[in-house]
This record gives C-alpha cells, sequence and structure tokens, in this order.
C-alpha cells in the first residue's frame, strides 16, 4: 500500500508527458485482467488506480480518457458480479 502511494505522489508531481501516458496505458492494461483473475485484489487495485489517475492531468487526453473508462466498467463489472452471487 505504501509504495503505491509514493508512486501516486511522484507521478502526479511529474509533470511528465510521456511518463503519465504510459502509466494510463498500463492501468488500461493491467486492469482487465486484475479483474478477470483476482476479483478480490481487483477491489484494491481500482481504488489505487483512482486515486493514481486524479493526479496524471498531463497524460495524453485520449490514453487518460480510456483509463478513467476502463477502471469505471471495471468497478461496473464487479458490483454486477457481486450482485450475482448475492442473489443465488
Amino acid at each position: 500500500q505504501k509504495r503505491k502511494e509514493m508512486e501516486a505522489v511522484r507521478l502526479h508531481k511529474s509533470y511528465d508527458f510521456i511518463a503519465q501516458t504510459v502509466k494510463c496505458a498500463d492501468i488500461i492494461s493491467n486492469t482487465k485482467s486484475i479483474v478477470e483473475h483476482d476479483p478480490k485484489f481487483a477491489e484494491i487495485y481500482l481504488k489505487e488506480a483512482d486515486n493514481l489517475l486524479a493526479g496524471l492531468t498531463e497524460a495524453d487526453k485520449t490514453i487518460y480518457y480510456k483509463a478513467l473508462k476502463t477502471i469505471e466498467e471495471a468497478h461496473d463489472n464487479i458490483r454486477r458480479t457481486k450482485s450475482i452471487f448475492h442473489s443465488l
């Protein structure tokens, strides 16, 4: 947890377009796999990704908004899955 917080602070302070854009792309790439293969960890990961994305304001806007949408869809997917299991 502490390592992720430190990474977020470092990236938020960075005005490096490339570093922030790469991090957004990394979030896009990892999210689907994490949600699919480790739903319990996914909830933690998504909170961390939300916090991280909040400060990546210098990233390429297209990639940034795709990362936001990816995280939003993952949250929705987890909510739907929980709803299905609770109704059984």
